[in-house]
């Protein structure tokens, strides 16, 4: 059977198995359940879903034609389209009070033509797919996140398709596949643990990609299936020396092309093992440039931090000492002149990490050497700075010197 209800508030219904709702508009201030099928019949501009409290669709269809709204909570576990019915443009909207669930397997949330300009300007949580054939904008502020759980057959898979866009200017957080064959962009936070295939990812000047889920807590790999370009922030955690669980990593098949900022941190006060650890952050086909900025992990006492840059491998290597290691033979090191004006002169007859710090235990600057090397503090402060010195035996050096 069927209803055609104009321009009535439904106040609680629940649509069983089999049954069809055909409405011009649909206010919810009540609870809407739907195991059936519901539409807005958009025969006029001015079919409406505005939910002002809980819509659930257990099994059935919802299918939006024209406008849409939603300032309280969809749970959806069924089918769920955004649809329109005439020429032109439509706007949609989860607003910044509005909560959209998309749960595990059989569920799907579909933008499902070329002329729907999706907005989600609160928080969009899914178990299984979306696709999206038009425009979905995760606008500053809001919160798009793949979440797991779900039943056997979820994916946690966002499906962009050829022609439609994605922008994301909020947080993204992803945790399976997002599939790009058309227009991506992300001036936002590009969180997870997960796959980006398609195109290269561009990560623009403040923007941010991180392989944590930025919880704190949220270790992880992060793949881009087609190269990768920053000019943002990369934010790396350290808790462990295995990749995915201990450690962030990124993975990039073809060219990543570095610029931007490093920002790297010890998750929970995490300390490597004593001696030399090397965690491998980023691996590509191909590494090129460097880092415009890098904020190693906070210095302590015995741990010293370092980047390296391979051709195909950005490292993060950590020296650690232990205090009955402090015995590096001074006969084999000269440093001049101390004070110094600019130019710090380093002689040793060994391979040897050097690392300046200020008084607050900021690590400045960061060289490995091997016999007499020149140090350039020219754009040093004045004042009191702290010089360690680190061999291959972790033996250490702890000097203070003064830049005039």
């Amino acid at each position: 059977f069927s209803f055609d209800l104009n321009n009535d508030y439904v106040v609680n219904l629940t649509n069983f198995f089999g049954a069809l709702l055909d409405f011009s508009r649909i206010d919810n201030y009540g609870s809407l359940t739907n195991s059936g099928s519901i539409s807005t019949n958009g025969l006029y501009n001015g079919s409406t879903l505005l939910t002002q409290n809980t819509l659930t669709n257990l099994s059935g269809t919802i299918t939006i034609k024209n406008s849409f709204f939603n300032y309280a909570i969809i749970n959806n576990y069924a089918n769920f389209y955004l649809d329109k019915s005439y020429s032109g443009s439509i706007a949609m909207e989860n607003v910044t009070s509005g909560v959209i669930s998309n749960f595990g397997y059989p569920s799907i949330f579909i933008i499902n033509t070329s002329f729907v300009n999706f907005v989600n300007s609160g928080t969009f949580t899914y178990q299984n797919l979306i696709e999206n054939k038009g425009t979905f904008t995760n606008k500053s502020g809001a919160t798009l996140k793949a979440v797991s759980g779900g039943v056997s057959g979820s994916v946690r898979q966002f499906e962009n398709f050829v022609g439609a866009t994605f922008t994301n200017n909020g947080t993204y957080i992803t945790l399976e596949d997002f599939n790009n064959a058309g227009t991506h962009s992300n001036t936002g936070s590009h969180f997870g643990n997960g796959n980006f295939n398609g195109s290269i990812f561009t990560n623009p000047t403040n923007a941010t990609i991180s392989p944590s889920d930025n919880s704190g807590s949220g270790i992880g790999t992060l793949n881009f299936a087609n190269g990768l370009t920053n000019n943002g922030n990369i934010n790396i955690e350290i808790g462990g020396t295995t990749v995915g669980s201990g450690h962030d990593k990124i993975n990039v098949i073809g060219t990543s092309t570095l610029g931007g900022t490093l920002n790297a941190s010890r998750l929970n006060n995490y300390i490597p093992p004593v001696g030399t650890t090397d965690f491998t952050i980023i691996s590509a086909t191909t590494i090129s440039g460097t880092f415009a900025t890098v904020n190693l992990p906070t210095a302590t006492l015995g741990i010293f931090w370092s980047i390296v840059y391979t051709s195909t491998a950005v490292i993060l290597r950590a020296v650690v000492t232990t205090l009955s290691n402090q015995n590096f033979a001074e006969n084999n090191l000269k440093i001049y002149p101390n004070p110094t004006t600019g130019i710090l002169n380093l002689e040793l007859q060994e391979e040897a990490t050097v690392f300046i710090f200020d008084i607050s235990g900021k690590q400045l600057l960061t060289q490995k050497t091997n016999g007499n090397t020149q140090l350039n503090l020219s754009a040093f402060a004045k004042g009191i700075y702290v010089l360690k010195i680190v061999n291959d035996n972790t033996e250490t050096k702890t000097l203070k010197i003064v830049k005039n």
